[in-house]
């Protein structure tokens, strides 16, 4: 369930084909196929469904009414048409933006970087201890990066996180506007601790929650940045890059299933 805008899937225009033969031959006006990537076989055809689209619309948090009115009346002429009228109606902004990240740096899906604790200091004789490797997540379907609680009570902000526990933040909100009216009560009180420098509302475990924002210091791909990134909950993927701090890179999904 993790959105892909901004990366390059492997085999696209195979895919697109295979999509477009699945409809013809199905002879469904409207229907979703469902593909996978295989690392030896690429593309394979997992099923068709006759009424796709409520639960990939809950995924990204993106409604489909617009796409449907922008092919409503369309002919497709043949495959290679129904390709064409694809790109050119929904993959135009990563068209466009293809010059615009020439010459980037590449990074992969799963990247390898260097976490730095908060005592960290560079030339001191425990420089070496004070820093871990580890295997990020490149997540262009979110904005802002995301460090788990553990990681980052062991990077150095246990006491942080005690602060954060300190405000009694509710476990979840109605609403993202009832999530923001109480990011805006806690901005007007003072920090309770120097490391927290904002309060972020995200969609979390299918619930809207209230996260502490702190910074962190990694090294990606030879360069050393200072991120803000969100604590959650610990999950799957301890570090997860989102694309606030992608817009230096290319990413190379070759690697992805390796």
């Amino acid at each position: 369930n993790k959105k892909l805008s901004g990366v390059q899937i492997p085999d696209w225009d195979k895919i697109l084909d295979i999509a477009v033969r699945c409809q013809k031959a199905s002879k469904l006006g409207y229907t979703g196929v469902d593909i996978a990537l295989d690392a030896d076989k690429g593309p394979i055809v997992f099923e068709l469904n006759a009424r796709p689209g409520l639960g990939i619309q809950v995924a990204n948090q993106a409604g489909l009414r617009w796409r449907l009115e922008k092919v409503k009346g369309l002919e497709v002429k043949s495959i290679k048409h129904g390709i064409r009228v694809a790109k050119n109606l929904f993959g135009g902004e990563v068209e466009d933006s293809i010059e615009a990240i020439s010459g980037r740096k590449v990074i992969n899906i799963n990247e390898k970087i260097t976490l730095y604790y908060k005592s960290y200091k560079e030339g001191s004789k425990n420089d070496n201890k004070d820093r871990e490797i580890t295997t990020a997540f490149v997540d262009t379907g979110m904005i802002t990066s995301r460090i788990s609680r553990s990681y980052a009570s062991r990077s150095g902000y246990f006491e942080t996180m005690r602060q954060f526990d300190f405000l009694k933040c509710p476990k979840e909100f109605p609403t993202f506007k009832d999530a923001q009216d109480y990011i805006d009560e806690y901005s007007k009180n003072s920090q309770p601790d120097g490391h927290i420098i904002r309060l972020a509302k995200i969609f979390e475990d299918g619930q809207i929650v209230v996260r502490p924002v702190i910074i962190i210091k990694i090294k990606v791909s030879g360069e050393v940045l200072d991120l803000e990134m969100i604590v959650t909950e610990d999950t799957t993927h301890s570090v997860i890059l989102g694309r606030n701090d992608l817009k230096d890179y290319l990413i190379d999904t070759s690697k992805t299933f390796k």
